[in-house]
C-alpha cells in the first residue's frame, strides 16, 4: 500500500511539472526575448514608418473615337507596359427579366461558335 501511494505522489509530480513546463512554453515571448538569430525582437508597432511621399496623380486626358468610344488615357512612364481595360454598358445588367440568361448564351456562343465572318477560334486569337 505504501509503495502504491508512493508511485502515486510520484506520477502526480511528474505530471504537474510537465503541465507547468507546457504552460510556461505557450507564455507569449516579451519584447526583450531573444530570437532564433540572437536578435532582441521588438514589438511591430515600434518599427519606425518613414513618411510616403506625396500622391498626385496626373489628371487623365479624355479621348473620343470617331466610333463613339470614349478613352482616358493615363499616362505612367515607370514601368515598360502597356495596360488597357474596356467597359461596356450592357451585359446581364441590361437585361430584361424575361430573358434572363440570354447574354451569357451569347457571350458563349459568340466565342466558341463564331460570327459570319470569323470562326470561333478566330476569335479567340483575336480577342486574346
Amino acid at each position: 500500500m505504501n509503495q502504491l501511494f508512493t508511485l502515486s505522489v510520484a506520477l502526480g509530480a511528474l505530471l504537474f511539472n510537465t503541465a507547468l513546463a507546457t504552460a510556461q512554453a505557450a507564455k507569449p515571448a516579451t519584447e526583450s526575448a531573444p530570437t532564433p538569430s540572437g536578435s532582441v525582437a521588438t514589438s511591430w508597432q515600434k518599427v519606425p514608418v518613414p513618411p510616403l511621399h506625396p500622391f498626385k496623380p496626373q489628371v487623365p486626358r479624355r479621348v473620343e473615337l470617331a466610333n463613339g468610344l470614349v478613352i482616358f488615357l493615363q499616362e505612367d512612364h515607370e514601368l515598360p507596359v502597356i495596360d488597357g481595360t474596356i467597359r461596356i454598358r450592357g451585359g446581364s445588367r441590361e437585361e430584361p427579366a424575361e430573358k434572363a440568361g440570354l447574354v451569357a448564351v451569347y457571350a458563349d456562343v459568340w466565342r466558341t461558335g463564331g460570327t459570319k465572318n470569323k470562326t470561333g477560334d478566330e476569335l479567340d486569337d483575336f480577342l486574346e
